[in-house]
């Protein structure tokens, strides 16, 4: 039905997202794993179903028979069911692998299914400069 509505109306379908943004705290390798696998935990949990009909595969791999299996006929419907996408970015954080599964130990949910450690600063200091507003 909403797709008639769509044509008739000649509307366009789309989401926003909220985002944060992950850069990997070192040049390592599992550092730089871990950054994507925090992204896929944060973004691509949402937005690969939606663009690609599963989510990705980090998520599928580390979260294994906990996570929902889509149908043939539901990946089919959800992939490219979009016709934009919206990001809010305001943040970025660093994220490294999270070799201790410490925050597992207290968390049962998908940061620490990501397996990465993310947090605003890097050796006391931000990513970048702070904005503010002046009026």
């Amino acid at each position: 039905m909403s797709f008639i509505i769509q044509a008739t109306q000649n509307g366009r379908i789309g989401i926003a997202f909220d985002v944060i943004w992950y850069v990997s705290g070192t040049n390592k390798t599992e550092d730089i794993e871990a950054t994507q696998r925090a992204q896929d935990f944060q973004l691509g949990w949402f937005l690969d179903p939606i663009m690609f009909g599963d989510y990705p595969t980090s998520m599928r791999t580390r979260v294994g028979d906990r996570l929902p299996r889509f149908s043939k006929l539901q990946s089919a419907l959800l992939n490219g069911s979009l016709d934009f996408v919206g990001i809010n970015h305001y943040t970025t954080w660093y994220a490294w692998h999270n070799f201790t599964n410490i925050i597992g130990a207290f968390l049962n949910d998908s940061i620490a299914d990501s397996g990465s450690f993310t947090f605003p600063l890097k050796d006391g200091k931000a990513i970048g400069d702070r904005q503010s507003l002046n009026f």
